[in-house]
Order: structure tokens, then sequence, then C-alpha cells
């Protein structure tokens, strides 16, 4: 019930700006590269970010990206390899245009259990217009330390302001 009363608050003090890429997510870290720009890593897609979501321990995220039919196949690996440490890591990725435009966006919230390689896998539709502007992937990471709803609600801003 709290958190139906709290969401609208929220909602109504996000600024006009939101949706404007990097700025809307606070505490991230952020990779930008150019659109398929890949490692080589012929059959499993463009991977495009491979960094540790915590400096201290040994824990990645890898991030792969492929262009389909009707959109793009999203995978997300998160490679755990400290014992004791279990995290929800939150992974964003932006897809913008030539003028920094959001043309899609995707969010996610994983947990990872200690030495352990999760994979979470998701499909994005876009328009074969829409996918010919993408020009830069922002993929951007950080340990969620509020569980695992943290920055839904700025997801779900930036969703609502993406040209239809």
């Amino acid at each position: 019930m709290r958190f139906a009363l709290a969401l609208p608050l929220v909602l109504a003090s996000l600024s006009p700006a939101f949706a404007d890429g990097r700025a809307d997510w606070s505490d991230y870290y952020w990779r930008v590269k150019p659109f398929g720009q890949c490692v080589d890593a012929p059959g499993e897609g463009c991977l495009t970010h491979h960094a540790k979501w915590d400096w201290k321990r040994d824990q990645w995220v890898t991030v792969r990206y492929e262009a389909t039919n009707g959109g793009l196949d999203l995978a997300i690996t998160l490679t755990n390899n400290d014992p004791h440490d279990d995290d929800y890591v939150c992974v964003t990725i932006l897809f913008a245009d030539e003028s920094n435009a959001n043309v899609m966006a995707y969010h996610a919230n994983l947990h990872s259990d200690p030495r352990s390689t999760f994979e979470h896998k998701a499909h994005v539709a876009l328009t074969d217009p829409a996918l010919v502007r993408i020009a830069k992937v922002d993929i951007g990471t950080k340990q969620c330390r509020q569980g695992a709803r943290q920055d839904d609600a700025i997801y779900d801003v930036v969703l609502s302001a993406l040209p239809r």
C-alpha cells in the first residue's frame, strides 16, 4: 500500500529532463561504445561490455546484443567468483542516436549468488527504422544495495519518454 501511495510522488518529483540518458541513473558506472563495436565473439552476439560490478571483488557483468528481425536480443551474464558475497546488480542499457537521444532502453535488476554464473536474456522490440538510428550503446552497472526493485521507477519514466 505504501508503494502505491509513494509511486505518484516519486514520478511527480522527476524533472522533465528525465529520459535524457545517463543523467537519469544515479551511481552507475558507465561505458559507452559505438553501436556494433564488439569484442570478437563469433556466434555469441556482440560482446560490448565486460567489467566488475564491485571493484573490490571478483564479480563481473558481461553484456552482449544481437540485431534480429524485429529488434535486439540481449544477454547479460553475471559471474560471481566470490565465495561469500551475494548481490543485486543493476544493468541499464541505453541505445542512442547521433544526437544522443534515446532510441531504446533496457534495465534489469538481477540477483547473483556466491560462486555462481547467471544469464539473463531479453528481447527488445524495435522497428527497422529505429534500429538503423542507433549510433551508440551506453551500458551502466552498479551494485543495487536497495534490493530487487531499485531504479524500476526511473526505467518506467525513461520508457514512457521514448518516441513511439
